[in-house]
């Protein structure tokens, strides 16, 4: 069986440092390969690694998660590995990145199937359809296959919401000049 990729966008929640949500797949909708992914395609609640930038093969991984699909988008819900040199700077360059990083992931086709898909004006395009899919890890890329992929969120390693504190900042300054 060969594998794959996918992009993804990453939404990182409250916790200790280094925990995040990224969203990594949307779902009935052609990508960038010509895929539609299902709804039902991920399993509810699987567990995955996050691997290092671009798919780069050889390091080791900087986090896990667990996978979870709500009917239209499909998220990791992890943390990165703040204990290792490996884990932190893949942390610290998305943090970093913000908007700018996507997502990908790398997965086995355990079911499919192939047809079109109305792309307006009465034409439709040749897809694959994405039925049952096995995860294997998701990781941040320069860009990715998926659609809308994007860096939501992202929980500093002392434990600070890096995007709420960058909001308050802004609205803070914006007080003080009179723009808010």
């Amino acid at each position: 069986m060969s594998l794959e990729t996918k992009s993804l966008s990453l939404e990182l929640k409250a916790g200790s440092g280094g925990q995040f949500t990224a969203v990594f797949a949307t779902l009935n909708v052609v990508d960038h390969d010509g895929d539609v992914t299902l709804p039902g395609a991920f399993e509810n609640g699987a567990g995955a690694l996050v691997g290092a930038w671009n798919h780069a093969s050889g390091p080791l991984p900087v986090g896990s998660g667990v996978l979870r699909e709500d009917g239209r988008l499909v998220r990791i819900e992890g943390s990165f590995f703040l204990d290792t040199p490996h884990g932190d700077a893949a942390f610290r360059t998305v943090r970093n990145l913000g908007k700018l990083a996507e997502w990908s992931y790398v997965f086995r086709v355990l079911d499919h199937s192939f047809g079109t898909w109305p792309v307006g004006a009465g034409r439709n395009q040749p897809v694959r359809f994405l039925k049952a899919l096995d995860v294997i890890s998701v990781e941040p890329v320069a860009r990715g296959a998926g659609i809308g992929t994007r860096t939501e969120r992202i929980k500093a390693a002392h434990g600070i919401d890096v995007e709420r504190e960058s909001l308050r900042f802004y609205r803070t300054i914006a007080r003080q000049y009179g723009a808010a």
